[in-house]
């Protein structure tokens, strides 16, 4: 069962919590590392405007080539 504290009925909430996630997978090398081993390429795609918010175009266009190779 999920602690208390974190539930809430509010689909809002989800979303946020969600997106503070999303945005965040570029944060440090160990994070970078790990997300072919979470999600394919497609998905890292579908993210890309979240992981903008807190990361340069650059950035993540590198991360794309290193991890995918393309």
């Amino acid at each position: 069962d999920a602690l208390p504290i974190l539930e809430h009925g509010s689909d809002e909430v989800s979303t946020a919590a969600a997106i503070g996630f999303c945005e965040h997978l570029m944060d440090t090398p160990q994070q970078i590392e790990v997300l072919p081993k979470i999600m394919s390429r497609n998905d890292f795609l579908g993210l890309r405007n979240l992981l903008e918010y807190h990361n340069e175009p650059e950035k993540v266009d590198a991360c794309l080539k290193a991890l995918w190779g393309k």
